[in-house]
């Protein structure tokens, strides 16, 4: 199959709850046979979305991607007792080309784990960050999302991601 080229997903979102399956997907693998990439989005980028998973070990996106560039977007993991940032992880090694900046990440969750590449893990955002060169201007913050349990996923104005994120 040919490849999608120059794809801009922005200002989503998606809320995951339960035992959610893809809220995102771009391109197309040989699940659950051997995860292998048979269609690739290739040279897109995603920018200013929510992402927002309510339960354990879901993941709001899946990646079959080559030059992809995800920056200043909210990935928020809520009511896991481990939060594995499996977004991250789905595009970690799904994705060839890969560039994270900007991006936010939160967790009500106590233990919080960093996931990329997939043998490696992470016990901080600054650990994660220098470990794989990723997400030079990402925040590990909440963000203040106004009304999440009513569907209002708009950020007030004193959270950390207003005027804030990596230069597009």
């Amino acid at each position: 199959l040919e490849p999608t080229r120059h794809v801009t997903v922005r200002r989503n979102t998606v809320y995951m709850a339960d035992n959610g399956v893809y809220g995102l997907a771009m391109g197309h693998e040989t699940w659950p046979d051997n995860y292998e990439c048979v269609a690739q989005a290739e040279e897109s980028v995603a920018v200013h979305n929510t992402f927002v998973v309510n339960g354990e070990r879901y993941s709001s996106l899946f990646m079959c991607a080559r030059d992809i560039a995800w920056k200043n977007n909210i990935f928020v993991q809520e009511g896991a007792d481990e939060a594995n940032f499996h977004d991250v992880y789905q595009l970690s090694i799904m994705a060839d080309g890969l560039e994270l900046d900007g991006n936010l990440y939160f967790t009500n969750s106590e233990a919080q784990r960093y996931m990329y590449p997939p043998d490696e893990k992470y016990a901080s955002l600054a650990e994660w960050q220098i470990g794989t060169k990723q997400d030079r201007h990402g925040l590990f913050a909440d963000p203040e999302l106004i009304d999440p349990a009513n569907g209002d996923f708009s950020v007030a104005l004193r959270s950390p991601v207003a005027d804030a994120g990596a230069p597009l």
